[in-house]
């Protein structure tokens, strides 16, 4: 049933805002597949209400732009702040949809410790580990029946055509460790992904995405 639906004028702005009847796409989707949005941090703190509106409304699925990276989840190691976290599942759950948890391990966004040992020098594969189970484990487990789909590693496959891994610490590190589901606290409904987005396969003859 087709939703009326007001786009909202900027604050100050002497505009009238425009209103029009549309059916949520969420809707005219809704036997097909899930449509996904984003919301960043202004959303997300209580600042932009109107793209908040906009995701409840039209998208059946939605993830956190930056605010669950390792960067904002544990800027300082065993210091974890997942309050946006929360506020997106509860804006989620107040329209029915599906959050994706992006995401625990990314070459980029990652806070400077968490690839590096007590001494200044490269982290071992031990410590890595012990650090990268530990943030997982704590992360996924906050949200523990809230967050059901996961980005574990992000991007973690090369751009170039020459190279398998992308040539960084997170991914050197990352992918044999977090590809191991004893990371993540288990539970029979929770997807656990590897997600890519700039990635292509080429021969002579086609390009492809590879995933």
């Amino acid at each position: 049933m087709p939703t009326e639906v007001a786009n909202a004028a900027p604050a100050g702005d002497s505009s009238t805002a425009i209103q029009e009847k549309v059916t949520p796409l969420k809707d005219a989707f809704k036997d097909k597949f899930l449509i996904g949005t984003v919301l960043n941090y202004p959303a997300l703190q209580g600042k932009d209400p109107a793209n908040v509106t906009l995701a409840q409304t039209h998208f059946s699925a939605i993830t956190p732009e930056n605010s669950l990276k390792p960067q904002f989840t544990q800027p300082t190691e065993g210091k974890f702040t997942l309050d946006e976290g929360d506020k997106l599942v509860e804006i989620a759950h107040k329209s029915h949809a599906t959050v994706v948890g992006h995401c625990l391990i990314w070459h980029s966004q990652t806070p400077s410790w968490f690839f590096t040992s007590p001494d200044g020098q490269p982290v071992s594969h031990d410590l890595a580990l012990e650090r990268m189970r530990t943030h997982i484990a704590t992360v996924v487990g906050h949200f523990k029946g809230r967050i059901k789909q996961w980005d574990v590693v992000n991007e973690a496959l090369s751009d170039s055509p020459n190279e398998d891994l992308r040539p960084s610490p997170g991914s050197r590190r990352s992918v044999p460790i977090t590809l191991r589901r004893r990371s993540a606290p288990r539970t029979k409904r929770t997807r656990m992904l590897c997600s890519s987005t700039t990635i292509t396969i080429s021969n002579s003859a086609t390009s492809a995405p590879r995933h």
